[in-house]
């Protein structure tokens, strides 16, 4: 290692840290330059094992959610009732986005260890499709607040699902395009750096919140204030209709599949912000 600290103990930190006698301090020579290194002696390190994580648990995990996911799906498209639903779609466009996200996993967990060139265009797959997913639940929060500006509007027109479409699918795709430049033509810290044997992010470095995490925490603050700002004036609104006693039904509305949804992927994928990816972490 090369990027390294001795503590006032005398022991070592770097990605991983060391006491005093389970390291050695050398200098080496490459290309005419003389570089100092640290020389950690690994097998005294309890690595942990985390096959039974990526290769098992995740696998079952995400085959299942991926089986009910596509059972939801189905339904969506087959029930004409709720096909014709017009703020359906953005809800529908998001179950086809995470499904295909789950099943770029699986891909990922089961073959990332016989990929080479491949590895890296797999890896920007499931990063493209885990930011649509979020993209399209951002587009559910502006389509509810697009009915509660507009309320007379019963439908929802073609060129703005088209819009939606260019925006949710859109920005995934330019991270895509960008990620895979820098990764090619600029690897380094600024980079994704999708390797073999991982084909994901490694650690929680710069590159992971330039292109994942940061997406992720924008967009659920932004989908925070709409709801907060849509139920101020839901409330505002059923107070002023109390105060007169008339009723203007569907006037407005906050689909509660929407608030489950949010909740439900707002809280589990966001906590993923926290997690410590050095022992079993997300991938």
């Amino acid at each position: 290692m090369e990027d390294f600290t001795l503590e006032k103990d005398g022991s070592l930190r770097a990605t991983m840290s060391a006491p005093p006698r389970r390291f050695c301090i050398d200098y080496i020579s490459t290309s005419g330059r003389v570089k100092e290194v640290a020389l950690v002696y690994a097998e005294e390190f309890d690595i942990p094992d985390c096959r039974w994580k990526t290769e098992v648990l995740d696998i079952v995990l995400l085959s299942v959610s991926s089986i009910f996911l596509a059972m939801t799906l189905s339904v969506y498209l087959c029930v004409p009732y709720l096909r014709s639903k017009d703020h359906h779609w953005p809800f529908i466009c998001m179950l086809m986005s995470l499904l295909v996200t789950f099943i770029l996993h699986i891909c990922l967990r089961e073959v990332r260890h016989h990929l080479d060139d491949m590895c890296k265009h797999l890896g920007m797959l499931v990063l493209m499709f885990t930011l649509a997913t979020f993209f399209w639940l951002n587009v559910m929060s502006f389509s509810v607040l697009y009915k509660l500006q507009s309320p007379c509007i019963s439908t929802l027109n073609r060129k703005t699902f088209a819009l939606y479409n260019v925006y949710a699918w859109g920005v995934p795709l330019i991270v895509y395009v960008v990620g895979y430049a820098m990764d090619s033509l600029y690897p380094g810290d600024y980079s994704p750096n999708f390797k073999r044997d991982h084909c994901w992010f490694q650690g929680n470095n710069a590159a992971k919140w330039i292109y994942y995490y940061g997406f992720i925490a924008v967009i659920q603050a932004v989908n925070i204030v709409i709801f907060l700002y849509i139920a101020c004036q839901m409330a505002l609104r059923q107070r002023r209709n109390l105060s007169s006693h008339t009723i203007h039904r569907g006037a407005c509305f906050l689909p509660p599949l929407y608030v489950n949804l949010s909740i439900l992927l707002g809280i589990t994928w966001t906590l993923e912000l926290f997690t410590d990816s050095n022992e079993c972490g997300p991938v």
